[in-house]
């Protein structure tokens, strides 16, 4: 392994932290969304002395597309591409994140109808596993040479807690929501407005994720059997997600 010097790009992102689940859920969320066709960086699980780490490569720099084993294309965080700088990409931009997220793709996408389903897709994905560190360097964008956007993708999901800690219930009040408001369907309806996506699309993607996600991370947790602890990581995240799936029935 060698560290890039002098903000060179890097081809990988290792993630760690003070508590342990925390790769094995950043593996689980990233095998589970690929499996749920959600574009994502590919990951691995390392064992380095006892300590875990994710490593997601990083869509930085120069890459061929899936499309085309001849087309040149390149990646750009969406945080840059909305004039956020990298320190502020917890910034509330106006007149909501999404909203200005939907603009952008419907002004410079080549296929926006994808886009705009691919960015409903992957926030409806981050809010049942939940995600709570969603922010704007998460997703990328790719762009062809003439600086035309042609494919929203999925930077990486990124955990700073475990979710057992961060997402515990109490009571009836779940700790995570779209937007300003907690387990209400209309605020994942209200969501797809915001950005353009027909309340039927939305349904539909619901639908989709609430039926798929489940096993997605079921058939994740065995898929690295040196980590031992991955399948209990695998059902503690299913159990986690229960009010949440709920939430995604009903909008279905």
């Amino acid at each position: 392994w060698l560290q890039p010097l002098d903000g060179a790009a890097s081809t990988h992102i290792l993630k760690t932290g003070s508590l342990p689940d925390i790769p094995l859920l950043e593996y689980l969320c990233m095998k589970a969304a690929a499996a749920c066709g959600i574009a994502v960086a590919p990951v691995h699980l390392l064992d380095f002395g006892g300590r875990y780490y994710a490593s997601n490569a990083t869509t930085d720099g120069n890459f061929e597309t899936e499309e085309s084993q001849s087309f040149q294309g390149f990646i750009r965080k969406t945080s840059h591409s909305v004039g956020v700088p990298p320190e502020a990409k917890y910034r509330e931009l106006e007149p909501s994140t999404a909203a200005a997220v939907g603009s952008f793709i419907r002004m410079r996408s080549s296929r926006p109808i994808e886009d705009l389903e691919a960015f409903a897709r992957i926030t409806c994905f981050n809010y049942l596993v939940g995600n709570c560190d969603n922010h704007l360097k998460n997703l990328s964008i790719l762009y062809t040479s003439t600086w035309k956007s042609s494919g929203l993708r999925l930077r990486t999901t990124s955990f700073d807690n475990s979710i057992r800690t961060v997402l515990a219930i109490d009571g009836d009040e779940d700790r995570i929501g779209i937007g300003h408001r907690r387990r209400l369907a209309s605020s994942i309806l209200e969501f797809g407005s915001a950005i353009g996506v027909d309340r039927k699309d939305i349904a539909r993607i619901c639908a989709e994720l609430a039926s798929s996600v489940p096993s997605a991370i079921e058939i994740a947790g065995e898929t690295a059997p040196a980590f031992e602890a991955l399948p209990y990581a695998a059902w503690d995240m299913r159990e986690d997600m229960g009010e949440r799936m709920r939430v995604l029935e009903e909008v279905a």
